[in-house]
């Protein structure tokens, strides 16, 4: 009976000592910090996905609600070359209708839904075009970013979103983007007051000269204050995504990154 006793009094005292370092663990793992004291831009990821069907403009409305100052958007190319909002090459997951969108015309993409889960929206969304979210943001207080999704399966892309920053004289409120430098070079030489920004794995590999910023995926060991701080030197804001964590954000914020991209605008309220 007493080597019972003696047992089970050593399994609690284990149990304890592991109740003890898991507390241990999520204090010291734990980060304090606000948007005030540190300061980063908060993006709209795909305009505030958290809260809007992603790409459209509804949430494009949600990141402005929000007072943020940057949307981040994604756009295509139809088979009949309208310029379109989408993150994927395809139309299955985030609409009702079926296909690549390069192989779709505009009539076909123009009779389809968005799908979403939101139970607040009532009324159907369409898959808004370039042209459309421009439009919608002329008079409207927000920065739109434009990344381009794989610009090479879209011949002329730029040109057709130069044109269009253009016509709605909004070279200074965008910001063209991509993984695809070829793709920014060209925009900087249709027109230079259009600001670019690059994405990227990989900082060293980045070519193009002064960007406005340098999207960098959160996890990569490169977002060291050492480094955040050599490319601030060079005059280069340091944006980190897609970063939906408050935490993860905060410990970023506190190394020094100058933005956020996020789809969730209230991220430090969580």
């Amino acid at each position: 009976m007493r080597i019972e006793n003696r047992k089970a009094k050593v399994e609690k005292m284990q149990k304890i000592k592991l109740i003890n370092a898991l507390l241990i663990l999520v204090i010291f793992s734990s980060c304090t910090c606000t948007r005030e004291s540190n300061n980063p831009t908060i993006i709209g990821h795909r305009g505030a996905a958290t809260l809007s069907p992603e790409n459209t403009i509804t949430a494009i409305d949600s990141s402005i609600a929000h007072h943020l100052s940057f949307a981040e958007i994604d756009v295509r190319r139809t088979k009949d070359s309208v310029v379109i909002v989408m993150h994927d090459k395809s139309l299955n997951r985030t609409t009702n209708g079926k296909g690549i969108i390069k192989q779709k015309n505009y009539s076909y993409i123009e009779s389809i839904n968005i799908r979403h889960e939101f139970n607040n929206i009532g009324t159907p969304i369409k898959v808004p075009t370039l042209d459309a979210v421009l439009n919608s943001i002329k008079a409207k207080e927000i920065n739109l970013i434009i990344e381009l999704k794989d610009p090479k399966e879209y011949p002329g892309i730029e040109s057709q979103v130069v044109a269009l920053i253009e016509e709605y004289n909004l070279q200074n409120r965008i910001i063209v983007a991509s993984f695809d430098q070829k793709a920014l070079q060209k925009i900087r030489k249709l027109n230079h007051e259009i600001k670019i920004g690059v994405f990227t794995f990989f900082p060293s590999k980045i070519k193009i000269e002064n960007p406005y910023f340098v999207g960098i995926y959160w996890p990569t060991a490169y977002l060291t204050p050492k480094r955040i701080h050599k490319m601030q030197n060079k005059n280069i804001r340091v944006w980190a995504w897609t970063v939906d964590s408050a935490n993860r954000a905060c410990k970023l914020s506190n190394k020094g990154i100058d933005g956020i991209i996020t789809n969730d605008p209230l991220l430090y309220s969580r």
